[in-house]
């Protein structure tokens, strides 16, 4: 008949972070050396006090009733890395960069929580070169790159999903124990669902090959960039289960994903006059994501799951022939 309700509710996110440079320079040679570390906690936590008059139906406890639940939930998960950086340079034309990152999460179980992600690029000024200062001025930047590198996504992990967590349920505390028992409500808990403690990181392969430059004073800026990106042991869609096993699939890392594209992009800045300026950009870009590894040996539900060759973005229709 009525209800009074109060509570609070708590988001609380911290982040600690320091790191150390050390950047000498010989000469033509120049060196930059960083190293870091980072910890980060996320934390949520609910409270709700409700007061209630209640009259029960079916003859069960009659009348009205005072009544008082307590409604409370907390999730919580950290982050922790180490990271460094390590960046050489000739003369301004020849840059090579290595780094590293070990990264820990509290989504995984401990034998599954850390993975280790390096990464190197390399890059060729040839515009500081001084047989190309000398033939070709109206070209003010000609660098040619590419790189390598791994990193970890955790994104699409639960945050409990490596572990058997079971819900009580309780008359006046939790969920509100709607279950009677003689004349009174009585507490009971929930059996645990399906969990994975094998869980760990998705790893994502990057590999590019670019060309940046500029052209005549600076107005003209673009690049013309190849990729591909590899991402191993992704928690895809869960795979098909006998109807008999009773419960939602466990999180798996259990596919492989493989995107490839291109891009070039083009930016024209000029000056009208001394007050007046103008830019004009263009970019066009393509790729193709395709799934290269998926537990779906039949291709069972083509258009709703996955198989080994399925484009990412296809559009599947149904075909009648009369």
């Amino acid at each position: 008949v009525g209800r009074y309700t109060k509570g609070y509710n708590l988001s609380r996110s911290q982040l600690l972070e320091s790191y150390v440079n050390y950047s000498p320079t010989w000469g033509v040679h120049k060196l930059d050396v960083m190293a870091g570390y980072s910890w980060q906690n996320n934390y949520w936590a609910n409270r709700d006090i409700r007061y209630f008059n209640i009259t029960h139906d079916m003859d069960l406890n009659p009348g009205e009733t005072a009544e008082t639940r307590y409604l409370w939930y907390r999730n919580e998960n950290y982050l922790v890395s180490f990271y460094g950086r390590i960046n050489y340079s000739l003369d301004s034309r020849y840059v090579f960069t290595f780094t590293a990152r070990g990264d820990g999460s509290s989504k995984f179980a401990r034998d599954h929580r850390w993975g280790f992600f390096p990464s190197v690029s390399a890059a060729y000024n040839i515009s500081e070169e001084d047989f190309f200062k000398e033939n070709v001025s109206w070209v003010n930047q000609l660098k040619v790159r590419g790189s390598y590198g791994n990193l970890g996504n955790q994104a699409g992990a639960g945050l409990y999903a490596y572990l058997e967590t079971m819900k009580i349920v309780v008359p006046n505390l939790g969920a509100g124990g709607t279950y009677y028992f003689g004349d009174e409500r009585e507490s009971y808990i929930e059996s645990p669902g399906a969990f994975n403690p094998f869980i760990t990181w998705e790893k994502v392969q990057s590999m590019n090959i670019a060309t940046d430059f500029s052209l005549w004073s600076n107005r003209l800026n673009g690049s013309v960039e190849w990729y591909q990106r590899n991402t191993r042991d992704m928690l895809g869609p869960s795979r098909d289960v006998a109807d008999m096993f009773g419960a939602k699939p466990p999180q798996t890392n259990n596919a492989d994903l493989q995107t490839r594209g291109w891009e070039v992009s083009l930016k024209w800045n000029d000056k009208i006059n001394d007050d007046w300026g103008y830019n004009l950009g263009f970019m066009l870009t393509d790729f193709r994501s395709v799934v290269t590894k998926y537990q779906n040996p039949t291709n069972f539900n083509p258009a709703g799951a996955w198989y080994e060759g399925k484009e990412v973005g296809e559009i599947w229709g149904y075909t009648s022939t009369s």
